[in-house]
């Protein structure tokens, strides 16, 4: 099950449409006299802020950074960890170092700090525009893409992206060809968005000459996201199992439009 980030980042900012708080651990739920009492009797290190500022929070509901997106992505079926080192390290299908000016997703997951701690993360909402629960004091709230403290960039598994940093460009013409000019692979293996090669392009051109669209940049190798939706496309019209994957089933589906 996956989502489009369009529905990652509208849930991102209800909450802070809603003036979302922040509490360390939390990942959505009311905060309540009752709950800003019993934190303030800990005497966990963690929670030190939440115990002196917390009760600003008294009824809002309330995240941590990784909270907020954990909370949104659950809610659509998609799991990943409630810890940023942990998102970083085992959620993210593609990620990298973030440069000024560099072209990213909205819905990319944005983070701080450095290779041994990435201890903060944020949410693209716009292109220039990162929605983050902040910190106790401050909650949830907009901060430029462009602030110097965002060093790393992050695509969630299980989220469909408009585009995948690096392989956007260059643009090309809209591809009308229905010859198929790759040589067909010797083993048909499983391909999904991420992957390249002769055998994704062999794919293509199958797709292509059974009327599939692929307007952006054409039979290139690249498995991105046009790839995946005329994956879906042609297997809608197939009657096969609609995941953008293309396996035993479609591959064979395919295979009447090699010759």
């Amino acid at each position: 099950m996956g989502i489009k980030a369009s529905e990652l980042v509208a849930g991102v900012e209800a909450a802070y449409k809603e003036k979302g708080g922040y509490i360390w651990g939390a990942s959505g739920e009311l905060w309540t006299e009752a709950k800003q009492k019993k934190i303030e009797q800990t005497k966990d290190a963690n929670r030190a802020k939440s115990m002196k500022y917390g009760s600003k929070w008294i009824g809002h509901h309330v995240w941590d950074c990784s909270g907020l997106p954990y909370a949104v992505l659950k809610k659509h079926g998609v799991k990943i960890a409630h810890g940023s080192n942990s998102i970083w390290r085992d959620d993210l299908s593609h990620k990298g170092a973030y440069k000024t000016g560099m072209k990213l997703p909205v819905g990319a997951a944005i983070l701080t700090g450095d290779e041994s701690d990435r201890g903060h993360i944020g949410t693209l909402v716009t292109p220039t525009c990162v929605c983050e629960a902040k910190g106790v004091e401050a909650g949830i709230v907009h901060t430029p893409l462009s602030n110097k403290k965002w060093k790393w960039w992050g695509l969630y598994k299980g989220v469909d992206y408009d585009f995948i940093p690096g392989e956007e460009e260059p643009a090309k013409q809209e591809t009308t060809t229905t010859e198929v000019t790759t040589k067909k692979p010797a083993k048909l293996t499983t391909l999904r968005q991420g992957y390249r090669g002769s055998d994704v392009k062999y794919m293509q051109e199958l797709l292509l000459k059974a009327g599939e669209k692929l307007p952006k940049f054409g039979a290139d190798g690249q498995f991105g996201l046009e790839t995946k939706r005329a994956v879906q496309s042609f297997q809608r019209k197939n009657d096969l199992e609609i995941d953008g994957i293309c396996g035993k089933n479609t591959w064979a589906a395919l295979q009447k439009y090699a010759e």
